[in-house]
């Protein structure tokens, strides 16, 4: 019997979870590896010990489980931030009869799997130099917006995660039709508050394209109808697209002017793999180092889009192993 470790990227949508196995040279082998839309279960537990109750009786003992979040962690209990599930690892380490359960914020496990990337897995947005030994930084849309700080420490071997909840700082418009976009929130939709995550995220692109219909409220429910309109060439299905991306490149440049990640400033989440096929990178980096006094630092930093949408699950393999074996 293999021993083998459960590890899940539990989102605000959806989840993936698979079964990582140690080899004889001490790297570990990602196994089978489910999809789940969480919209199906009211809990982790029961998405988890679906997982398992499909394993081979006999072929593995799993004792160990590290699931990546998307939510602030505080100790062994982590509340998802756009769904409402409580992750208790205690709870589960009884539920699955494991012996130990590492909860991570999904970013924080997402800035874990930097490390295994190859050039296969990036795109590069801006090829400037790599410090390997400076400040790295990934961060993303999905249902939310998230960030993380990957950052050397002299006294460990490995770098020091650090997990932030950034996303939900304030929008602050830059140009006029933000403006005009922070404007309509606030006084069309009535939001009190506007958040980059009201924005970068799933429901922000809902919400980009209610503002470009001149709508009251968003008609278009969810970010799929709106791709399948750009697929169409829908003109405002396209249009909402573009300014989601160049809102995003405007984050990408905040960030580069507030950490400086001269190691690499890394883009993930669902969004921008859902978004792709609209993004016009000239035109990224245009928005992105659009500040007059500061465009040299951003143009400074190397930016890339991160095509492995399984980052955050294979980083929270790398955490448990480095947590626990």
């Amino acid at each position: 019997m293999n021993n083998a470790v459960l590890v899940a990227d539990i989102g605000g949508t959806k989840s993936w979870v698979s079964l990582f196995v140690p080899a004889d040279d001490g790297s570990w082998r990602q196994e089978t590896t489910r999809k789940y839309l969480n919209e199906e279960y009211g809990d982790p537990f029961p998405l988890l010990q679906d997982f398992l109750s499909r394993l081979e009786p006999g072929d593995y003992r799993v004792a160990a489980a590290g699931l990546a979040v998307a939510g602030p962690v505080h100790g062994e209990i982590a509340e998802l931030t756009n769904l409402p599930w409580t992750v208790d690892a205690p709870r589960l380490r009884r539920q699955l009869d494991l012996d130990q359960v590492l909860l991570i914020n999904d970013f924080q496990a997402a800035a874990h799997g930097i490390s295994l990337l190859g050039e296969a897995d990036l795109f590069c947005l801006n090829d400037a130099p790599v410090d390997e030994d400076g400040l790295a930084l990934i961060t993303g849309a999905g249902t939310g917006l998230g960030l993380a700080l990957i950052g050397k420490c002299q006294h460990l071997p490995v770098r020091a995660v650090h997990p932030t909840e950034a996303g939900h700082a304030d929008y602050a418009p830059a140009t006029e039709q933000q403006l005009r976009l922070s404007n309509y929130l606030h006084e069309t939709i009535r939001m009190e508050r506007v958040s980059w995550e009201n924005l970068l995220s799933g429901q922000g692109l809902v919400l980009l394209d209610a503002f470009l219909r001149g709508q009251d409220h968003p008609v278009l429910k969810t970010p799929e109808i709106i791709t399948a309109g750009a697929e169409r060439k829908e003109i405002t299905s396209r249009h909402a697209i573009r300014l989601f991306w160049d809102l995003y490149a405007a984050w990408a440049g905040n960030v580069a002017l507030m950490y400086r990640p001269l190691g690499g400033l890394f883009l993930f989440g669902g969004m921008a793999m859902r978004l792709r096929p609209w993004l016009e990178p000239e035109r990224f980096m245009q928005e992105a180092v659009s500040r007059p006094a500061m465009q040299d630092l951003v143009r400074e930093t190397p930016i890339f889009l991160v095509t492995d949408e399984q980052l955050a699950l294979k980083g929270a393999a790398v955490a448990v192993k480095e947590m626990f074996y």
